[in-house]
């Protein structure tokens, strides 16, 4: 769950491999514009990929409130990014809620037994 004390923000979602040595590679990412900002629960679709986890390696999930300069910045208004001026723009405020009575939750899609490969350090 996420909510916005504006009419309007975005969400960035990295997915990151942290090796056993430390190292952080992207690995997906997924980005959305909600022009309309409400408590709720929202969906963001991160980028296919495939990956293969060692030993001692994990995954990261960054989240972040916008992803400029790939995209525009959101001024938190309710008006277009692209065609704002900047000087619109106002702070904005993002909670991500978590825990037993408002849950979020990273779904990665596993393929059957058969496609999954233990390798070792």
């Amino acid at each position: 769950m996420a909510g916005s004390d504006r009419p309007s923000f975005d969400l960035c979602c990295i997915l990151s491999l942290i090796t056993s040595d430390e190292r952080v590679l992207q690995i997906s990412s997924g980005y959305a514009h909600h022009r309309t900002a409400t408590t709720s629960r929202y969906k963001l679709k991160l980028a296919t990929t495939c990956v293969t986890l060692r030993r001692g390696e994990r995954l990261r999930l960054s989240i972040a409130g916008a992803d400029y300069p790939a995209y525009a910045v959101n001024p938190g208004t309710g008006e277009d990014p692209v065609s704002t001026p900047r000087t619109h723009a106002v702070v904005t405020t993002i909670a991500v809620w978590h825990g037993p009575s408002r849950p979020s939750q990273l779904r990665l899609p596993v393929g059957p037994g058969s496609q999954i490969a233990i390798v070792g350090t």
